[in-house]
């Protein structure tokens, strides 16, 4: 094989090469918002302790209370849920405005195959803040990574 003809096939080797890097790399997404949903699991049992199997509606809902109080937000009505075990999983969203900070609990009804209404579960359970909430509310717009206060009162201000 002369020189010319090397180069030519030594040259359409590296351009298909390349080609199909371009092809197969991903291309970069833009960032997307966190959103406002979350992931609630439970688990169910009857009276007795018994854990809980089938098929089961629920309604969540938001109390500025632990036992009175008003509700916050939308009543958030799930259905169809597969129980099994007792452990169940759900997505919720009571949309945006709702976790301004302010103190809530979160009560749970459940109707299951066989009730024959909603029953209420007790007591209401009080929501926490994760790490990413936490960070949020202490956060400097338009500096990612740095902290505006301290978010917890044993932990020094960031430096500047």
């Amino acid at each position: 094989m002369d020189a010319k003809r090397l180069y030519a096939l030594l040259s359409l080797v590296l351009i298909l090469t390349v080609a199909a890097g371009l092809a197969l790399a991903k291309e970069q997404q833009p960032e997307t918002p966190v959103g406002t949903g979350f992931t609630y699991q439970g688990r169910l049992t009857d009276l007795s302790g018994n854990p809980t199997n089938g098929i089961c509606s629920f309604e969540f809902s938001l109390w500025n209370d632990p036992d009175a109080g008003m509700q916050v937000g939308p009543l958030l009505n799930p259905t169809d849920i597969a129980v099994s075990g007792g452990l169940f999983t759900v997505q919720l969203d009571f949309g945006a405005g709702v976790f301004d900070g302010t103190a809530l609990w979160l009560e749970v009804a459940v109707e299951c195959s066989g009730d024959p209404s909603y029953t209420t579960l007790g007591p209401r359970q009080a929501l926490t803040a994760a790490p990413y909430a936490v960070y949020a509310l202490n956060a400097r717009p338009g500096q990612p990574g740095r902290l505006a206060r301290p978010a917890l009162p044993d932990r020094p201000a960031p430096q500047e």
